[in-house]
């Protein structure tokens, strides 16, 4: 099942029928959703492959930091090929949202207990219309936005797998 990988400028009004359509949890817009992932072990301690989506992820994140330092923190992280691989990128709002679990995990966060608990909430390559940037938050199990001054946010790269 491919998610759309390509960011997008969503508006407020186009979240939840996106939500819905693609049945992810989110505390106020889809509580009775219940999408579930099949996660695996990569062989690489440092990621996870989503066989249900076909998305490899980062088991940990990157610190809080701005959107620019991130891009660039990104870009580093190609360079020097994370895992082998340089193709990492952040996830669209959906792709972040497949990871979004209904109940609490012993961090917690509504998140599969498989990732790292040190980044609570993570940006998203997707931007908000008309202007901000829309972040994924584990702790409060749901997708928002935060205006284009905000001062950070922490990541979870993704990438297609092999």
């Amino acid at each position: 099942m491919a998610l759309p990988a390509q960011p997008r400028t969503l508006g407020s009004d186009q979240l939840a029928p996106l939500i819905k359509q693609e049945n992810f949890y989110d505390a106020e817009m889809n509580p009775a959703g219940d999408f579930e992932n099949v996660l695996a072990d990569s062989g690489d301690s440092g990621t996870l492959i989503d066989e249900r989506t076909g998305l490899m992820w980062q088991r940990g994140g990157l610190d809080l930091c701005s959107f620019r330092r991130m891009k660039k923190k990104i870009e580093e992280l190609n360079r020097a090929g994370l895992a082998g691989y340089h193709d990492w990128r952040l996830p669209t709002l959906i792709e972040a949202m497949s990871l979004m679990e209904a109940v609490l995990n012993s961090q917690g966060l509504h998140l599969p207990s498989c990732f790292s608990g040190k980044q609570p909430f993570i940006f998203t390559a997707d931007r908000r219309r008309p202007t901000g940037y829309w972040f994924v938050d584990f702790a409060r199990a749901r997708a928002y936005w935060s205006s284009g001054t905000v001062p950070g946010g922490f990541g979870r790269l993704c990438r297609k797998s092999d």
